[in-house]
């Protein structure tokens, strides 16, 4: 299922870069109702480049409204041109694979037979550092954990990026005290949170990531990156001795079942200051 919803986005990439170049060498040749497909597959594609290498912490909104907006405002310009050849198609197609896309594809709604996952050992789980040695949380000392969905995908970019802020604007928990969790291997982008003394790990096999329940095999296989991903999370550790941390259960554990909505300090952060002040 993961690795059919990770076809769907490589091919509504190359769909829409295609369309652009169709539609910006129509329009050179006069025909200006080229802008309707335009209007309808070019601003997703757009908004997540844009997400993916700038500096935004703007998630978007589960709708994504203004995608959606220019979509329908599209629509709208081929009905009211009265259109009925390569316009019209185009563009009902990428209205089609835009709904597909935000009701369905971005959604990771656990299946029948899928674990659950047992949280309770999580600072015990073992994880892999850049150096491949075996790491856990309640040997580094971490007290929150940021688990990443994939290499590709801006929204955990975003995500991470607002973890860094917090960690800047001098939050109760220290860069040290920060593990960021990936699936297989660790991308170049995240250099900036190594740099900034934050413990960046991964999980080459998936058995730890399986056992919490936040395992997609195959969830980026046909995607820039490593072939399986993980559901977003976010996870807030108590301060124990070490002889007692891995019997005590996460203070907060909030993972996603959208990828374009990961747990961030944004929303969970009042929660986490409180859950901080109380020990």
């Amino acid at each position: 299922m993961f690795f059919l919803k990770s076809l769907f986005l490589a091919a509504y990439g190359l769909t829409a870069l295609v369309l652009t170049l169709l539609a910006a060498w129509q329009l050179m040749q006069g025909q200006w109702a080229w802008i309707s497909p335009l209007l309808v597959w070019l601003p997703l594609w757009g908004v997540s480049i844009k997400r993916y290498f700038g500096r935004s912490l703007e998630q978007g909104d589960e709708r994504e409204s203004g995608v959606m907006a220019l979509a329908l405002a599209g629509i709208g310009l081929v009905l009211m041109t009265g259109q009925r050849d390569a316009v019209l198609w185009w563009s009902l197609g990428g209205l089609f694979a835009l709904l597909f896309y935000l009701f369905l594809v971005s959604r990771l709604s656990l299946g029948v037979r899928e674990d659950r996952g047992q949280v309770d050992a999580l600072s015990s789980e073992l994880f892999l550092d850049k150096e491949g040695r075996q790491v856990s949380a309640e040997q580094r000392g971490v007290r929150l954990m940021l688990f990443v969905h994939s290499h590709w995908n801006p929204h955990a970019r975003i995500a991470m990026r607002e973890l860094l802020a917090y960690l800047q604007s001098g939050g109760e928990v220290s860069a040290s005290q920060c593990a960021i969790i990936f699936a297989e291997s660790i991308p170049g982008w995240a250099k900036s949170a190594q740099d900034m003394g934050c413990h960046v790990w991964y999980d080459r096999d998936g058995g730890g990531c399986q056992r919490l329940g936040l395992w997609l095999r195959g969830g980026s296989a046909c995607l820039p990156g490593p072939e399986h991903a993980l559901r977003p999370a976010l996870a807030l550790l108590p301060a124990v001795d070490k002889s007692q941390r891995s019997k005590s259960p996460p203070l907060l554990f909030e993972r996603s079942l959208n990828f374009r909505q990961p747990p961030t300090l944004r929303e969970l952060g009042p929660r986490i200051e409180r859950l901080l002040e109380r020990g």
